[in-house]
């Protein structure tokens, strides 16, 4: 899902982008997306947002030869005026790291791990499940609640409740969503929207994703009337319970706000002991090019601090 050309187009256009699409050769086509670098003709690529991206898939045989793909999505990329490009690999732990630099191409690439992510083996029973849940949690959840938790298409509602929780956590403006956006987004084949409804109305709600026999549970939002009573751990419960019966095989919460050991991830832990790394690509695709905008010399991409540096603010 996370390669497919409307996914990727429609985070395109919210970045302000364009979508580019890359062969990989015997591998599957890689979705990125192209963003304009400040006073320049240039531009630079990124992966869809928090999930894995085709680079780590392996081809028809199997193998996930990253210099190979480096290498040849390096020649491109630089026809088109690409300079750097940062590649999120997910769970795609078993990627082998690329080496230091790829001489045939004179791109140099690093694999840096970014955080973890919170994960659940959905190939247990409902009973097992619950016994990995935190003590607390699962205390709560036999108190019983009175939601109606069931798949929807008012996009709206959600929109309306996620602007809400937005606002109370104090996030950056990027992750207000617009309305439009949210229902573009939960049209896309793959993608499902679950509110759970109290007596005054939506209480709670979720978007989740699947790409193959994974779910990917990709927002959530509590309304401000109902933050006391908690609602999304019933809802996300509902959720890991149907999915286990449902043939997905693994259900990522992620991780905690821009990869923070915080409360967000602190909750998500509650539901499964289970965290898996995440990993990216850092990629110098022109380095004559990068460093010129760097203000470095021509050297391999950091391992630590800002990435591309010229974007550092």
């Amino acid at each position: 899902m996370f390669d497919d050309p409307a996914f990727v187009s429609l985070e395109a256009n919210r970045l302000g982008g364009r979508p580019a699409f890359f062969d990989l050769g015997g591998g599957p086509v890689l979705g990125l997306i192209a963003q304009a670098i400040s006073a320049t003709r240039a531009t630079d690529l990124v992966s869809v947002y928090g999930y894995p991206d085709n680079f780590a898939v392996p081809d028809e045989a199997g193998i996930i030869d990253t210099d190979a793909r480096l290498a040849e999505m390096g020649e491109t990329a630089r026809r088109q005026g690409h300079i750097a490009a940062y590649l999120r690999l997910g769970l795609a732990n078993e990627t082998p790291a690329p080496l230091p630099e790829t001489k045939s191409s004179g791109v140099s690439a690093i694999r840096v791990e970014v955080g973890e992510v919170v994960a659940i083996d959905l190939t247990q029973s409902v009973e097992d499940l619950m016994a990995g849940y935190r003590k607390q949690l699962r205390y709560d959840l036999r108190r019983g609640h009175d939601l109606r938790i069931e798949r929807s298409d008012d996009a709206a509602a959600f929109h309306h409740i996620y602007t809400e929780n937005m606002r109370r956590v104090g996030a950056s403006a990027i992750y207000h969503f617009s309305a439009d956006y949210l229902a573009a987004l939960c049209s896309l084949p793959g993608a499902e929207l679950w509110l759970a409804h109290d007596a005054e109305g939506v209480a709670t709600g979720g978007i989740f994703l699947r790409q193959g026999e994974i779910t990917y549970y990709h927002l959530g939002a509590t309304a401000d009337r109902a933050i006391a009573a908690s609602p999304l751990k019933h809802l996300l419960h509902n959720r890991i319970a149907t999915l286990a019966m449902s043939g997905s095989t693994r259900l990522v919460l992620g991780g905690g706000r821009a990869g923070a050991d915080d409360a967000l991830l602190r909750f998500k832990r509650g539901f499964s002991r289970l965290t898996v790394p995440v990993h990216a690509l850092r990629v110098i695709l022109d380095p004559k090019s990068y460093a010129r905008l760097s203000g470095l010399p021509v050297q391999p991409p950091p391992a630590n601090g800002f990435f591309p540096t010229y974007r550092a603010p």
